[in-house]
């Protein structure tokens, strides 16, 4: 959050200055890739605990999940071209 607040505090100043501001982003992003990796490390913990069942579920479910988000990508990619 407190680099989220930095980067607007850039954004919403008189002048830009793109250096602190790319630095600014470059920090959110590393942050957010160190909890991904984070993420992904748990949920592999609780994936090696399903039973072989329950994976075919989660990786089902997953699939599912993928499909709805590239419809709806997809879905405001045409919004946007049509100016809507």
């Amino acid at each position: 959050k407190e680099e989220r607040q930095a980067l607007h505090n850039l954004v919403a100043s008189d002048s830009f200055d793109e250096a602190k501001a790319k630095a600014q982003i470059d920090a959110i992003g590393k942050a957010q890739s160190e909890r991904m990796l984070e993420r992904a490390k748990a949920e592999n913990k609780m994936y090696n605990l399903l039973t072989p069942e329950q994976k075919k579920q989660y990786n089902e479910n997953y699939q599912k999940r993928e499909q709805k988000m590239m419809d709806h990508m997809n879905k405001m990619k045409e919004q946007m071209s049509s100016g809507q």
